[in-house]
């Protein structure tokens, strides 16, 4: 027998399935996508699995979407940087150059952030090129999902940086069709597009020095009028697609996607992150770490429901259940 878990229109559906003749794996979700792994957070033993790091993590019964029975809770005290639970929580997967990650997310009444224009990371993806217990803010690739406060309401952002890849002998020069020993997401030249400054909330490039000779940067994509309401389930879904490399230099066709409720919100489609310097740059872990630079403002918690990760987006944002060939029961 083959239990097969999901979630449907915010329901849990398990099904079992059961050949006559032979066990028969179908295929998890439509379209040829494959699912790399799911989390329903139902049960507080993380570790067995497959996720590691600090697998001591905080769950709320009181919060969760309908369907579920917990929640996984991310609850700051005033002027911590982490949250209560700790630090990161990662689970790593097979190397994919394509990722759908999809998730439900409620923040408190009187939700604050970081009371600034930035923070907190929340959803980091890492990639091959960077260790399993690798640092979140400086690595070859990090690709982050999160939620900044704006004048307006809570904006979605997803966010690159590439920090390894500075040539620090060449900041603010741009390098793009000089080299391909350079970074992407500032520093060297601004190889994206589409970023903006919304509700006071960054977009676009950064580049910044942390001392010693070190610089970071960042390049943020922001929703230009959609927020999220306090108080309320959302479902995140994120799409990214790495970009190709011709003649080895990287192009800028990857792909960046953000549905807030089923509906698209960012939609990037010349997006590069990788270069000819790292062609095989690919996502390989996700990582669960919220996190304030400054410091929390207020006592204030938001919940995490239903994580899936799979190489595709799954049609119409749930995981639809295949039909049933012949001989099977379903229960």
């Amino acid at each position: 027998m083959l239990n097969w878990a999901a979630t449907y229109r915010g329901m849990k559906v398990r099904i079992a399935i059961f050949s006559l003749s032979h066990f028969l794996l179908l295929p998890a979700i439509s379209f040829g996508q494959v699912i790399i792994f799911s989390e329903d957070f139902e049960t507080t033993t993380l570790a067995t699995k497959g996720w590691y790091d600090n697998t001591t993590q905080t769950f709320s019964s009181a919060e969760h979407i309908t369907g579920s029975t917990q929640s996984l809770e991310f609850h700051w005290l005033p002027g911590a940087k982490k949250p209560t639970s700790g630090g990161a929580i990662r689970h790593a997967f097979s190397a994919t150059t394509t990722l759908y990650v999809s998730y439900w997310v409620k923040y408190q009444n009187g939700y604050r952030g970081s009371g600034l224009r930035y923070h907190p990371h929340e959803v980091y993806i890492l990639t091959n090129a960077d260790g399993p217990f690798s640092g979140l803010a400086y690595n070859t690739l990090d690709f982050y999902i999160q939620h900044i406060m704006g004048d307006n309401g809570i904006v979605p952002q997803v966010e690159i940086q590439d920090g390894k890849m500075v040539d620090t002998s060449k900041i603010g020069t741009s390098l793009i069709g000089v080299t391909e020993a350079r970074a992407v997401a500032g520093c060297n030249g601004n190889g994206n597009s589409g970023g903006m400054t919304v509700n006071e909330v960054f977009g676009g490039t950064d580049c910044y020095s942390v001392g010693g000779g070190t610089y970071w940067n960042s390049y943020m994509w922001n929703s230009k009028t959609v927020r999220l309401s306090m108080g309320s389930w959302h479902h995140i879904e994120v799409y990214a697609q790495m970009n190709s490399i011709a003649g080895g230099i990287g192009q800028n066709d990857g792909i960046v996607r953000y549905w807030l409720d089923g509906n698209l919100i960012i939609d990037q489609s010349n997006v590069i992150m990788r270069i000819g310097a790292n062609p095989s740059l690919a996502f390989n872990q996700l990582v669960l770490s919220p996190y304030i630079g400054a410091g929390s403002p207020i006592d204030q918690t938001f919940w995490i429901d239903d994580l899936t990760v799979a190489t595709g987006r799954i049609g119409g944002g749930h995981l639809v259940p295949p039909v049933a060939p012949q001989n099977l029961s379903v229960q």
